[in-house]
């Protein structure tokens, strides 16, 4: 499993986005940070804990599709 896979993890009724490029996507688009905490074990990254709300999952389900179609890509060229 790749980190593009494990971009996103339940955590009580909140979820985690790890990618720095997908968290700014979803600010961008009005959805709220709730909190930042640094990713366990790897303390140079950060995960970002959004509110599960509106048709988050949705707009978060078509950004990472878009990221693997940008990967697909790169990796066929």
């Amino acid at each position: 499993m790749n980190q593009i896979d494990m971009a996103v993890v339940p955590e009580k009724g909140n979820k985690i986005v790890s990618e720095a490029s997908i968290a700014r996507k979803l600010l961008k688009d009005g959805y709220r940070i709730v909190d930042i905490k640094p990713k366990r074990g790897r303390n140079k990254e950060t995960i970002f804990v959004f509110k599960n709300e509106y048709d988050f999952m949705e707009k978060l389900s078509e950004y990472i599709k878009e990221r693997k179609e940008r990967y697909a890509k790169k990796e066929e060229e």
